[in-house]
């Protein structure tokens, strides 16, 4: 399983969190992982809940699928197999004029690391996987801004925060701190601080309901050009100028 094969497993609904533990330890089964390796591989998938799940416990209940070895957990033959099965991932990915036009978009941005963050959220709309791809433009989406806060307007940000909260604020300096906020307050701030403008707040809490939708099993159905559009937007408002 690479790293795309895993956000998309990550991020399908009805997945226990047991089996999310297991898919971590899929990308790159050979390698014994611990458990502060397993919980990063997780996070950086986006997968957040990863930040407080007891590994320890869903690992030792896995019994027969994952085995503790010295250097750390990794997946029995039965897990692997029980991986392969579990994770229902499509056969292949395919291209449509929309996915094309969104990856025209790439060269425009100039970070190569968020060029490929954006390229596995495109890879997840081929396969077919719709709220995956929303979700993880998102978690894109802001991390580029949490870098671009905390490097450009890092002073601007905690003024508005104490403007708006007063004794209760407790001065942003990392990334963490950024992540512990709820994202709406977030997006609240940056536009008291400048960061963006009223419009541009206004349609990335549009994305952020629409990317909690996605993220929350429920019955709203959704289809390519929802999600090619939110995309869209992403990358044309945030990917491409922060």
């Amino acid at each position: 399983m690479d790293k795309a094969d895993l956000e998309s497993a990550l991020h399908q609904q009805g997945v226990a969190i047991r089996d999310k533990v297991l898919f971590c330890l899929a990308l790159e089964p050979q390698v014994p992982r611990k458990l502060a390796d397993i919980r990063s591989i997780g996070l950086d998938a986006g997968w957040t809940q990863a930040k407080k799940v007891n590994l320890s416990a869903h690992l030792s209940k896995a019994k027969g699928l994952a085995a503790k070895v010295p250097a750390g957990w990794k997946l029995t033959d039965t897990g692997k197999q029980h991986v392969l099965k579990t994770a229902k991932l499509p056969s292949g990915p395919v291209q449509s004029p929309a996915s094309t036009n969104l990856r025209a978009h790439l060269p425009k941005i100039k970070n190569p690391d968020v060029a490929a963050f954006v390229e596995e959220a495109i890879k997840c709309l081929e396969y077919g996987l719709l709220r995956s791809a929303a979700v993880m433009a998102w978690v894109g989406t802001v991390g580029v801004l949490y870098d671009h806060v905390l490097n450009k307007k890092l002073a601007d940000f905690n003024k508005a925060g104490v403007a708006k909260s007063q004794a209760k604020w407790k001065a942003i300096s990392t990334f963490d701190d950024l992540s512990d906020m709820r994202e709406k307050d977030f997006l609240e701030l940056c536009e008291s601080s400048s960061v963006f403008g009223k419009s541009l707040k206004r349609e990335l809490q549009a994305c952020l309901d629409f990317r909690n939708s996605c993220g929350h099993p429920n019955s709203l159905a959704i289809g390519d050009p929802r999600v090619v559009t939110h995309i869209d937007q992403l990358i044309r408002n945030v990917f491409e100028k922060f």
